[in-house]
């Protein structure tokens, strides 16, 4: 006998049609649905083999000599869920009150003894329905706790075999995990702090994302260099742990080898643009050679008074002085140039590129200007190599204007960057050469090497910023340089 309802399935096992009856109508009040089977029906078959939420089982028998049948009962039905998870509510008599103890060692989840209020029996299936649920939720949790714990160790196990460093950083410096890569490089964590094994210090890096406020929701990237020597990229991510800790995940891949080949780059453009400038510095080297050679032989070949004499050494001296000056100048800026990062003002590196630039402009006939706010704010770079930037970009800029023209360079305040631009009034560049210019061996001059605009482009990057270009044929260029501000620093 199955009734329709529309809530769970409940499997009544009695001994006869009228018991039967009595259940349902008992519990039709809470819209269960059910499948009755009788006791003598073993094996108990289901329709279309849908698992009942709870069985109801009936036992008539007070003899103590029926307890293999009722064995045999709560076995079959508890078979029909292969979770085990099948709550069953037995029904005895006021006399089977010995059947207690044995029915719960053979897994019975309830007991009721006749006779038994309809209201008592839909309340105590009610919570027998819940306590399942709740039950299966616990079970659904645990599931998916361990689930997530072996997701998080295979990830572990990944990260191990990265050959990069990784670490698990707490809120308070504390390494949660570190990788093997990590532990053979630093030794095993234990409760130092990063710090203290990274750097060596005493108190967190002043630019330790953690540490800042403002910089807690966005991934950091930067660079360091440990006590062997190597440089590392480290990466920063920031994330909320399911305990809601703030987690901060650091990778860090060894760029050393990379570093090298930049620097040997930069060095090499560096010698290239010194070629460039000798041209002009040639004619500035000449000037003083002559004064100094003819004040020589007027000393020593001609009859002249002690003034004179003193006069001709010291303009010696004097050109001297001048020669040793642009010498100097030519040397520190061929040989390779510190990276080390600082605060310093915009117009210390643009001056110091101009200075060298400057016979190259005169003899080219360009026309120089420059135009820097008054409350500029410094910026966090390597003086050296940001110099090495904007020369390229002024010699760059005479050689596109060879018959002379003009150079504006002037620095702004925009958003939260400095915007550095280098405007000429040269012939322009192509449309289907612009995004090209940055790309290494990149070159439409005939003795180029086509590193100048790479390499530039690859310090500003290192350096925070980004450089961009607009041009227009025979309209000029505007080479754009952006390097974000130090918050707080003017």
């Amino acid at each position: 006998m199955t009734t329709i309802q529309t809530g769970p399935l409940l499997l009544l096992l009695t001994d006869t049609k009228i018991k039967m009856e009595r259940l349902v109508n008992a519990l039709a009040p809470d819209r269960y649905r059910f499948h009755a089977a009788n006791m003598g029906e073993i094996p108990i078959e289901l329709p279309n083999d849908e698992v009942p939420e709870l069985a109801i089982l009936w036992f008539p028998y007070s003899s103590p000599e029926l307890l293999p049948e009722l064995e045999s009962l709560i076995s079959a039905t508890r078979s029909l869920d292969k979770s085990a998870t099948l709550p069953v509510l037995l029904i005895i008599d006021q006399y089977g009150a010995h059947w207690v103890e044995p029915a719960f060692r053979l897994g019975v989840t309830d007991i009721l003894t006749r006779p038994i209020h309809p209201l008592v029996l839909r309340q105590r299936v009610s919570l027998m329905l819940k306590a399942k649920q709740t039950e299966q939720a616990m079970l659904r949790l645990k599931t998916s706790e361990q689930s997530l714990r072996d997701e998080r160790q295979r990830l572990f196990n990944v990260l191990d075999l990265l050959p990069a460093y990784v670490y698990l950083k707490n809120p308070d410096f504390s390494i949660r995990f570190a990788n093997r890569t990590f532990r053979q490089m630093f030794g095993d964590p234990g409760q130092r702090k990063c710090y203290e094994i990274l750097h060596g210090l005493d108190a967190p890096c002043e630019t330790c994302p953690t540490s800042r406020e403002d910089q807690r929701d966005a991934a950091q990237v930067g660079e360091w260099v440990a006590d062997n020597g190597h440089t590392y990229m480290a990466y920063d991510n920031l994330f909320v742990d399911n305990d809601g800790a703030h987690l901060t995940l650091e990778i860090g891949v060894d760029i050393t080898e990379r570093k090298l080949a930049e620097q040997s780059a930069m060095h090499a453009e560096r010698l290239a643009a010194m070629g460039r400038l000798l041209a002009s510095l040639a004619h500035e080297i000449n000037n003083p050679l002559q004064a100094m050679s003819a004040n020589i032989e007027l000393a020593i070949d001609y009859p002249i008074d002690s003034h004179e004499h003193q006069n001709c050494l010291y303009i010696v001296r004097k050109e001297t002085e001048r020669l040793t000056k642009i010498v100097n100048d030519i040397l520190a800026f061929s040989r390779p140039r510190s990276s080390k990062m600082q605060t310093v003002q915009v117009s210390s590196f643009i001056e110091c590129a101009l200075s060298l630039a400057y016979k190259k402009l005169q003899s080219n006939r360009i026309q120089t200007s420059v135009n820097f706010p008054v409350d500029l704010p410094a910026v966090f770079v390597s003086p050296d190599q940001l110099e090495q930037v904007c020369l390229n970009l002024i010699i760059n800029a005479s050689e596109n204007m060879p018959d002379g023209g003009r150079l504006d360079i002037s620095a702004q305040v925009k958003d939260t960057q400095v915007e550095i631009s280098f405007s000429d009034t040269g012939k322009g560049i192509q449309a289907d050469t612009v995004e090209w210019i940055f790309e290494p061996f990149y070159t439409t001059k005939l003795n180029g090497t086509g590193l100048g605009l790479a390499v530039s482009q690859s310090i500003i990057q290192h350096n925070g910023g980004q450089i961009t270009v607009q041009s227009e044929p025979g309209e000029g260029s505007t080479f754009y340089i952006n390097l974000p501000v130090i918050q707080g620093l003017t």
